[in-house]
């Protein structure tokens, strides 16, 4: 409540002698984003959008869009014959979306999820591990999830996962952060030289707080790749992993893989489920 209480105050003197720019979100959602908005972060989303391929024209979709972070930066890079659709779980970062951003660009469009999360949505009405995106079938050409999966259980991230391919467009992009666990990184975690703090749960890896919903969890490489296929997903050799574990010369972020959708799904009805 006091480091609220602080952003706040911070957020608003800048904004009085002129030194804060509007568009850029508060700082107050900039930290419960997890994500930021210094260079390091910039360089991270990035790197995400250029293993992408993204295309001006391209309709995509990020799952967990937070306070905009990402979709600030496609404001510059997406045509106006391009679209954008974000969702997330906090009401108060998507309301600030909503005003700064989506007023500003009509293709961009932010909703908010009312999918149950321990810290931001207690009362959400749907659980996500049978949550389905409110998008119609083979709708996106990107859909770009930058921190959802480095903290999902598996059941969650399975069922991310097929609503993922559902709403891609045969042969469009997916862009997902993971922690992977392969021999490299588990050799770099055993030395301790990690900057993320995981421990071994069968696939799984994540923070000794096992039950809080915050604790990055991280997957077995082979598991993910497995998931992946059973889904139609096809992984676009390399992977490009990240420093999180320690590795020397890796860019700042968690691990990078890029898919792209083999086969087509069955269309569903012309309406858009809504939250």
């Amino acid at each position: 409540m006091v480091t609220r209480v602080y952003h706040s105050l911070l957020d608003n003197l800048e904004l009085l002698i002129g030194k804060r720019d509007k568009s850029v979100p508060p700082r107050r959602l900039i930290k419960q984003t997890g994500i930021g908005l210094d260079l390091v972060a910039e360089e991270s989303i990035q790197h995400l959008l250029e293993l992408a391929e993204l295309k001006p024209d391209a309709s995509v979709l990020e799952v967990g869009c937070g306070c905009g972070c990402s979709a600030r930066l496609l404001t510059l890079r997406l045509a106006d014959r391009g679209g954008y659709w974000g969702f997330d779980v906090d009401a108060e970062s998507i309301a600030w979306c909503q005003k700064h951003l989506e007023a500003n660009r009509p293709n961009f469009h932010f909703q908010l999820a009312d999918v149950y999360d321990e810290l931001f949505r207690p009362k959400g009405r749907f659980k996500p591990a049978v949550y389905w995106f409110p998008y119609l079938d083979d709708y996106f050409d990107l859909v770009l999830i930058p921190a959802a999966f480095t903290r999902m259980a598996e059941a969650e991230m399975q069922n991310y996962l097929s609503q993922v391919r559902r709403v891609l467009k045969p042969g469009g992009r997916c862009a997902i952060n993971f922690f992977l666990i392969n021999e490299e990184s588990k050799r770099l975690l055993s030395e301790g030289l990690g900057t993320v703090n995981v421990s071994c749960a069968n696939r799984d890896y994540q923070l000794s707080q096992r039950n809080h919903c915050a604790a990055p969890v991280s997957y077995e490489e082979r598991f993910i790749r497995e998931c992946w296929a059973k889904q139609g997903l096809n992984v676009l050799e390399p992977i490009h992993y990240g420093n999180w574990c320690g590795r020397s010369g890796a860019f700042h972020c968690p691990d990078i893989l890029v898919a792209t959708k083999l086969a087509a799904v069955r269309p569903v009805a012309d309406e858009v489920t809504t939250f």
